[in-house]
């Protein structure tokens, strides 16, 4: 991080033109005076000066008079708050905390197979969030990645809840059958569309959703939100497996469902620059500045002529 240069962004909100100017000319890779990076930086000086006409003081109860009373921000802050809430309660952290149990309730009745199958599910969320980041984030989207990934994760929930309702002595035997078979790999599919869905996409729209100013605030207030919930989560599973074990899946897999359902609603940010979400949102109209897009579009044009390399921009 000692080697990492200043944000841009928050450069330009200290008034540092020049420098926020120069660095983000060395991260596009272009020169000063390229088109895209001019409209860029029009639209971030744009941002801040609606920011500032909002509220001028940095102090910590104007930020939660900036956050909490106009309705702009009132509606992210709260959509954040939804959002990670919905994360938590999906039933990654009941598996995350009590996997050698949940494991031993679907047939693997050792302690060494359990906890076996306990690293796979580790190892299987690393890989598939390493593959939908550097692959599927930007190429899917916010609200098809939310929407896919709480379906799976709510039928994955239920197979579970069938399969420990309607075996008999399920846990008991010394091999699991071929439906407890399955239900492990349901396990291991929830794992996997957790973490290519709700798990790291919940974490990039709440960051990309804030105005500059309150970006750093929301965060914290998702990550308050998420520690939260995982407290109460991590407190309520053991007591919801021993009271009706299936009841458990059954509960969770309704909340992905609705996850899954309610994600249609949500605005889709793909593409679109972090000082145009206020526009999004409603807080601000950038009709009279081309978008980020569009400048690139022309630059590119210019760029065939100049022979000057641009970064891919996606549609």
């Amino acid at each position: 991080m000692l080697f990492c240069p200043e944000s841009p962004r928050w450069l330009a909100s200290k008034d540092n033109w020049e420098k926020a100017s120069s660095i983000l000319s060395e991260v596009r890779h272009l020169p000063m005076e390229h088109p895209y990076l001019q409209q860029e930086l029009l639209e971030l000086r744009t941002q801040l000066e609606l920011e500032r006409s909002w509220v001028r003081d940095t102090g910590f109860w104007s930020l939660q008079k900036e956050c909490w009373t106009i309705a702009a921000n009132r509606k992210r802050a709260l959509l954040t708050v939804g959002l990670i809430t919905c994360q938590q309660w999906s039933g990654t952290g009941a598996i995350n905390y009590y996997a050698p149990t949940i494991f031993k309730g679907l047939g693997l009745s050792s302690t060494t197979t359990g906890l076996f199958a306990t690293g796979v599910y580790g190892i299987v969320k690393v890989v598939s969030c390493g593959i939908f980041i550097l692959f599927m984030a930007d190429s899917l989207g916010r609200r098809i990645s939310f929407m896919w990934s709480g379906i799976v994760q709510g039928c994955c929930m239920f197979y579970l809840g069938f399969y420990v309702r309607f075996t008999p002595n399920v846990g008991k035997a010394d091999h699991p059958p071929p439906a407890g078979i399955a239900a492990l790999a349901m396990v291991y599919v929830f794992a996997a569309a957790f973490n290519m869905g709700w798990g790291p996409v919940s974490w990039i729209f709440v960051s990309e959703i804030p105005t500059n100013r309150l970006r750093a605030y929301n965060v914290a207030l998702a990550s308050l939100t998420h520690w939260a919930h995982n407290l109460a989560v991590s407190k309520a599973t053991p007591v919801m497996l021993l009271a009706t074990p299936y009841g458990a899946y059954f509960i969770f897999g309704s909340i992905n469902l609705l996850m899954g359902l309610a994600a249609y609603f949500l605005p889709e940010t793909k593409g679109i620059s972090l000082e145009r979400m206020d526009e999004l949102f409603g807080a601000a109209d950038f009709s009279h500045l081309d978008d980020v897009g569009f400048a690139a579009k022309q630059a590119k044009e210019v760029a065939e002529v100049e022979n000057i390399a641009l970064p891919k921009t996606k549609p």
